[in-house]
């Protein structure tokens, strides 16, 4: 996370933290969507609740894209060395 937000500071200065928070977010879902296609076999989705697919989907997409629009703001505002430590 440190060498992100140090590659973050340098070469993606003046981007809008908003838009660093949703590529962050798409690159997460093309590296993990092969992983959880090719394990699809051991897991039934239809075992869980809709409540609880729900919960996931909520927190993931509200949670995380909070806290990866927090930190790339952080790092815009502050530099990255100094949004680390703030973590």
């Amino acid at each position: 996370m440190a060498i992100s937000s140090v590659y973050a500071g340098c070469r993606l200065a003046g981007t809008d933290p908003l838009a660093m928070a949703a590529g962050q977010m798409r690159a997460a879902l093309l590296v993990s969507l092969p992983l959880t296609l090719g394990a699809a076999g051991t897991f039934a989705v239809a075992a869980e609740s809709a409540p609880a697919w729900l919960a996931v989907v909520l927190s993931g997409a509200f949670g995380l894209g909070a806290l990866f629009a927090l930190l790339a703001g952080m790092v815009e505002r502050q530099g990255p060395t100094a949004a680390m430590l703030a973590l």
